[in-house]
């Protein structure tokens, strides 16, 4: 036998952490959409929605490490 301790998850947990991939995904993106970046405007839109992405990414992390 195993000492292997397996731990349910809630759904909502697993549900959270899906969320958490997915905006790593797009971080990813708008990481690689500096290169096409032409003006100040575009440079401040992807600072933007890095920021927002990171605020939430923040946010899911916290939450799931207290559940």
């Amino acid at each position: 036998m195993s000492n292997v301790k397996v731990i349910d998850r809630r759904p909502f947990d697993i549900n959270l952490t899906m969320q958490w991939n997915d905006i790593q995904e797009l971080l990813t993106r708008c990481k690689r959409m500096w290169a096409c970046a032409e003006n100040p405007g575009d440079f401040q839109t992807l600072e933007d929605i890095e920021q927002a992405l990171e605020n939430i990414a923040d946010f899911i992390r916290n939450r799931l490490d207290k559940s």
